[in-house]
């Protein structure tokens, strides 16, 4: 048989708890990294942003020939408009109140 035994049995403080409602008081309310109030300015700029490296993209498709082009180039511009795009959508959702 295996017996348990919790941490503090038999060890007290001098001051009783009480309660969970005392680890609560005592944390910090979180503070986020931007304001509410920038969301959609945050978004504007990042879609923005997204949408010219994805001209970029489109129009290096277009205007050079296939022997012409490189891998690496083509998959940092379409990664870097992927991850502008992605975090300009995610700012605009919480701009218009959809958190997730």
């Amino acid at each position: 048989y295996l017996f348990f035994f919790q941490a503090e049995d038999g060890i007290r403080d001098a001051q009783e708890s009480r309660g969970l409602g005392d680890v609560y008081k005592r944390q910090v309310p979180y503070q986020a990294p931007v304001a509410s109030e920038e969301f959609e300015s945050w978004a504007l700029i990042l879609l923005f942003i997204g949408f010219c490296l994805m001209m970029w993209f489109f129009i290096y498709q277009i205007t050079y020939r296939k022997v012409e082009r490189y891998l690496i180039k083509e998959l940092t511009i379409g990664l870097l408009s992927a991850l502008f795009l992605g975090s300009g959508t995610f700012f605009f959702l919480l701009s218009v109140g959809l958190y997730m």
